[in-house]
């Protein structure tokens, strides 16, 4: 359990306490989804399953703790979670273990979160994701191209239920402008969203991971 605590301990005094959290190891999560969630992975292989209950599960911990009751979290024709009435939220997994977030709608509009393992990225997506003064940053070493993939990946994941759009890595441009934190603009117009726009995140390595959160407050633009 040490890596779970540990990840935690991290994570939970970085977020706003009307933020809920929920951390899940994926080895030890039963496959109890409602109905509506097991007809979206029916046809999926048991490891598949595995991590994608764990991380409904743990986005029940995140209501849980908002006083929502538990339910279900289908997933919608783009493959998005559909959160319950009121909510906006995330999740993301790696091969051992499922984090989500979940925030009442009135508080936040949407918010991101990605986990990484601390690890380089491969060449080949290193290629992909980076950008123009990215570059330099991949260069100071300490795996800053992971960094920067999953500031991004968090980035999109909160836009996304507000544009609608996919994006690619070319989209937006990566800072660290100080200790655990990052800033992601974007490079041309998105949805509402106009060239220029920052979104402000936070960015932590705990238990041989990465982890981005960002969100969005109810004032932005819908």
């Amino acid at each position: 359990m040490g890596d779970l605590v540990t990840l935690r301990h991290a994570l939970r005094p970085q977020l706003p306490l009307t933020v809920g959290m929920g951390l899940r190891r994926v080895m030890d999560t039963i496959d109890d989804l409602f109905p509506q969630e097991q007809s979206a992975i029916a046809r999926a292989v048991p490891r598949r399953r595995q991590e994608f209950a764990a991380g409904r599960r743990a986005a029940r911990d995140a209501l849980a703790g908002l006083g929502r009751q538990a339910a279900p979290i289908a997933v919608g024709s783009d493959r998005a979670p559909i959160w319950p009435d009121g909510c906006a939220g995330s999740i993301s997994h790696d091969a051992e273990f499922a984090v989500a977030l979940v925030a009442r709608s009135d508080d936040f509009r949407c918010i991101g979160v990605d986990m990484e393992p601390d690890l380089p990225l491969p060449d080949d997506v290193t290629a992909e994701v980076l950008q123009g003064g990215e570059v330099a940053i991949a260069q100071t070493g300490g795996n800053a191209d992971r960094a920067i993939f999953c500031a991004k990946e968090a980035a999109y994941k909160c836009l996304y239920p507000i544009t609608h759009e996919v994006i690619g890595f070319d989209a937006m441009t990566v800072s660290f402008p100080a200790q655990n934190r990052f800033c992601a603009m974007l490079l041309r117009e998105t949805g509402p969203f106009p060239k220029g726009f920052v979104l402000n995140g936070t960015v932590l390595r705990a238990a041989s991971r990465i982890v981005s959160m960002v969100w969005l407050d109810a004032s932005q633009p819908r």
